[in-house]
C-alpha cells in the first residue's frame, strides 16, 4: 500500500467499526424491570404463635447451593433453582405429640419464576400419584393454590407474587394457615 493510502484506510477502517457517520447507536437493552422489594421469607414464614406448636427445626436463608446439596442430582438442581430465579428460603417443623406441621418458603426473583416453581412441585406430587383437590379458604388469597390429602396429613402448595409455600399438616387446621401465609404475604 502506497503511504497516501494509509490514512485513507485507517479512516475507513475506523468507520467500519464505529458505524457510518450519522447511524443511529446500536440499540440499549430495555431496562429490565425492578422487583417490587420483598421481605425475607424468614420474616414472612408463619410464626411459632400462628401455628400454635413448639417449633421442633427450620433454617433461615437457604440458598440454591445450599439447597442443591440435598437433591441426589445437584447440577441438575442446581440449574433448575436457577432457572426459577431462586433468591431465599426459609424452612420451620413445629410439632406436639402426634400432631406436626411443616413448611418452607421461597421467594424468586420474578413471578414467572415463581409460577415454573409451582408448576414443578404440583407435577412432582401428581408424578408421585397424589391427586390435586381444591384448596379452601386460602385459594381467593394466593395466585395459584393446590391441596392434596393423605393419610399422613394435608399438604397445601400456594405462590401469591414471587412467593412459593408449601404447607404439610396433621392434626392443624390446614386452610387457616394457608390463609394466615397468603395473607402475610399480602
Amino acid at each position: 500500500m502506497t503511504p497516501r493510502f494509509v490514512p485513507l484506510a485507517v479512516v475507513l477502517l475506523l468507520g467500519a467499526c464505529q458505524g457510518s457517520v450519522g447511524a443511529r447507536p446500536s440499540p440499549t437493552p430495555s431496562p429490565r424491570a425492578v422487583p417490587v422489594t420483598a421481605r425475607a421469607p424468614a420474616e414472612v414464614i408463619l410464626s411459632d404463635a400462628q401455628v400454635g406448636f413448639p417449633r421442633t427445626g427450620g433454617l433461615d436463608h437457604v440458598g440454591m447451593l445450599e439447597a442443591a446439596h440435598t437433591q441426589l442430582n445437584q447440577a441438575a438442581a442446581l440449574d433448575l433453582y436457577r432457572s426459577w430465579g431462586w433468591v431465599d428460603e426459609a424452612t420451620r417443623a413445629w410439632a406436639l405429640g402426634p400432631q406436626q406441621s411443616e413448611e418452607w418458603l421461597l421467594l424468586t426473583v420474578r413471578q414467572d419464576g415463581a409460577r415454573r416453581a409451582f408448576t414443578f412441585d404440583s407435577d412432582q406430587r401428581a408424578a408421585a400419584a397424589a391427586q390435586a383437590g381444591p384448596c379452601g379458604a386460602a385459594a381467593p388469597a394466593l395466585d395459584e393454590c393446590a391441596e392434596w390429602q393423605a393419610e399422613s396429613g394435608t399438604t397445601i402448595l400456594g405462590r401469591r407474587g414471587p412467593f412459593v409455600f408449601q404447607l404439610t399438616v396433621r392434626g392443624n387446621d390446614a386452610d387457616r394457615l394457608a390463609l394466615l401465609q397468603a395473607q402475610k404475604l399480602g
